[in-house]
């Protein structure tokens, strides 16, 4: 856990931290019926309470001083639930807080996000919030893909990307390719895949 309360910057971040401590507790829960089983439960249903509230909100709200000390009171109140029925819930909170910033920035909102995340981001970024991932369209050519599918649709590019977890700053490209008589027919059982980096 952490002293910290400013990564609940967001409604985003209030859902994020919500379900890491739910799947948390649903991955240290016992299973089969019993007090502590119910415990766990009881810390899952708490977790959705909080998920279902922020779903009401827009994600990338910035959330107010009594709002966090509610979420985080009760964040450290469930996780000690848990240790008491002598399961430590392993939470990593700079994951929770990364994913949010990302969310944050990739939907045009990186003033939420708190200073000192944001210029991390920044730095990890290669010094951009801006996140060049695209449906349909031209595919950006890494290697040759974009060439070898030029009589294919394009549905889908991710180019490397620390919020997706891999070669952020670098050039890679995962890229989704259709045929256009199959995406006329709106069949995709056949969409096919490139990956490359260079």
């Amino acid at each position: 856990m952490t002293r910290c309360w400013g990564w609940v910057f967001a409604w985003i971040a209030i859902e994020y931290g919500a379900r890491a401590l739910a799947h948390a507790a649903e991955r240290a829960a016992p299973h089969g019926s019993g007090d502590v089983a119910a415990e766990f439960r009881k810390i899952v249903d708490a977790c959705a309470a909080w998920i279902e509230r922020a779903a009401r909100e827009e994600p990338c709200t910035a959330c107010d001083a009594p709002l966090r000390a509610e979420f985080l009171r009760e964040w450290r109140a469930l996780a000690g639930q848990s240790e008491a029925a002598g399961r430590r819930l392993w939470l990593q909170v700079g994951d929770i807080v990364f994913a949010a910033c990302q969310t944050c920035a990739s939907h045009g909102r990186p003033e939420v996000i708190p200073p000192i995340y944001r210029d991390a981001l920044a730095r990890h970024n290669g010094a951009s919030l801006d996140f060049p991932h695209q449906l349909l369209g031209h595919g950006q050519k890494v290697q040759w893909a974009p060439i070898g599918y030029d009589q294919h649709v394009l549905l889908l590019q991710l180019l490397g990307d620390a919020g997706l977890g891999w070669h952020p700053g670098g050039s890679c490209a995962v890229q989704f390719w259709v045929d256009p008589a199959a995406a006329a027919r709106a069949e995709f059982d056949h969409v096919e895949m490139t990956v490359e980096c260079d």
